[in-house]
This record gives structure tokens, sequence and C-alpha cells, in this order.
């Protein structure tokens, strides 16, 4: 009986520390970035074309995976904003995004606060696609990303790629 207790102690112990080693909170990792976005629809289109954008990404776990994980996988939460001409996206999201050696991708799902001239604010399903690629310039932390936006619920009007230079701390 005995040498069972020890057994399972031993196991649990071993479980735990797996489970430590492949999960590690990142609470400083923080990426502000900003470029343009263009609308791919003519509706979003009619607001202008390359229209500001701005974000902030910040990493809440690393996925270690014990090692096995060559790709640097983590979980983020971003916060973007896009706007032109009275029409707004605010996306927030939580991404997937991983790295093979300096290339980045990422995918994410949330919800945007999306707002149109002559419709109600409204918080809709978002979501998003990126790839970028860490442009270590002069020793600066800069990363290039293409990034397509999605908002469910508005047509098409808020839907887009952005380009964006961001720069991590």
């Amino acid at each position: 009986m005995k040498l069972k207790m020890v057994t399972l102690a031993a196991a649990a112990a071993t479980f735990a520390g797996a489970a430590a080693q492949s999960v590690i909170p990142t609470p400083l990792g923080i990426m502000i970035r900003a470029g343009i976005f263009n609308p791919t629809s003519g509706s979003g289109g009619a607001f202008g074309e390359s229209w500001f954008t701005a974000g902030v990404e910040v990493d809440i776990l690393r996925l270690g995976m014990g090692g096995l994980n060559p790709m640097r996988s983590k979980i983020t939460v971003s916060v973007d904003t896009y706007s032109k001409s009275g029409a707004a996206s605010v996306p927030v999201l939580v991404n997937y995004v991983g790295y093979m050696q300096r290339i980045k991708y990422s995918a994410g799902v949330g919800f945007s606060i999306a707002d149109r001239p002559g419709h109600d604010s409204s918080a809709n399903f978002a979501y998003q696609v990126s790839a970028g690629y860490d442009l270590p310039w002069a020793g600066l932390p800069l990363t290039a990303e293409l990034r397509y936006f999605g908002v469910q619920g508005v047509g098409t009007a808020l839907d887009g790629f952005a380009l964006t230079l961001g720069f991590r701390l």
C-alpha cells in the first residue's frame, strides 16, 4: 500500500512538473504596431482607401510543450483599431501565434466593436489571420505583418487587409 502511494505521488509530481514546463506565463511580452488598412469590398472602399490602423498585442502564455516546440508558439490578446470617414472597427481577439525562425504567423478570434455611418454601433464576431517577418534592423525588434481582418454581421464593409510595422517591448 505504501509503495502504491509513493508511486502515485511520484507520478503526480512528474505530471505537474511537465505541465509547469509546457505553459509559461509571459506578462511582459508586448507588441505595438501601426500601419494602413485597405477594405476588400466596394462598400468599405466607399469610406476611402488606406485607412489608419494601430494596435497592441500582449503575450499571455508561451506554449513550451516540454521542449518539443521548435516554432515558439504562444497565445496573445490583441486590440486593434482601424477607421476612416466615420467607419471604424475595434477587434479584441485571442490569438495563436507561431514562429518559424523569423517568420511569424497567427490566427485569432473574438469580437469587434463595429461602427458605420447610418448604423448603430455593435459588437460582432471577428477574426484575423496574419503572416509576418521579424526585421532585426539596427538591433531593433521590428516585425512587418500582413493581416486580414474579418467582421461578421456588417456585410463586408469592415473586412480587409492591414500592412503594419510593429515594435516588440
